[in-house]
C-alpha cells in the first residue's frame, strides 16, 4: 500500500487511493478468474451428468421398445388363434337357433344344478341392478 507524507506529522500518514485501486483490481481479477474456473468445473460436471442421464434414458427406451414389440407379437399371435377358433366353429354357430340354445341350457342345468342355480342368482342380481338404476 502506498502512503504519502503528511505535513501534520509522521503519525498521520494518508493512504494513496491510486495504490489501493491497483490492489483492488488485482484482487477482483483473481476472484473473477476463480469464478470462471469454478463455472467451467460446474459446466463439465453438468455435461457429464447429462450424458449419463441420456445414456440411461436411451437404455430404458430400448428395454421398453423390446417389451412393446414382445407384447405386440404375443397379442397378434393370440388374436390369430382366436380368429382361427371362430373360423372353425362358424359353421356350427350358423346352425344355432333359439331352440338349440334353450335345449343345451336345460341339459347343462340338469347336469350341473348347483352351477345353474348360481348362474341364475347372478343373472337375477345383475338384472335387478340394471332395472333399479333406470327407475331412480
Amino acid at each position: 500500500m502506498a502512503t504519502n507524507y503528511n505535513p501534520q506529522g509522521p503519525e498521520k500518514e494518508t493512504t494513496n487511493p491510486a495504490g489501493s485501486m491497483g490492489e483492488a483490481e488485482s484482487k477482483q481479477g483473481g476472484y473473477i478468474k476463480k469464478a470462471q474456473e469454478t463455472m467451467e468445473e460446474i459446466k463439465e460436471r453438468v455435461e457429464e451428468q447429462v450424458a449419463t442421464v441420456k445414456d440411461q434414458v436411451e437404455e430404458q427406451m430400448a428395454k421398453i421398445k423390446d417389451r412393446v414389440e414382445e407384447t405386440y407379437e404375443a397379442g397378434k399371435t393370440k388374436v390369430g388363434e382366436m380368429v382361427e377358433g371362430v373360423k372353425k366353429n362358424l359353421p356350427e354357430m350358423r346352425d344355432w337357433s333359439l331352440e338349440k340354445v334353450y335345449n343345451d341350457s336345460i341339459a347343462y342345468i340338469k347336469a350341473n344344478p348347483d352351477k345353474g342355480l348360481l348362474i341364475s342368482l347372478v343373472a337375477g342380481f345383475v338384472l335387478g341392478l340394471i332395472f333399479r338404476r333406470k327407475q331412480t
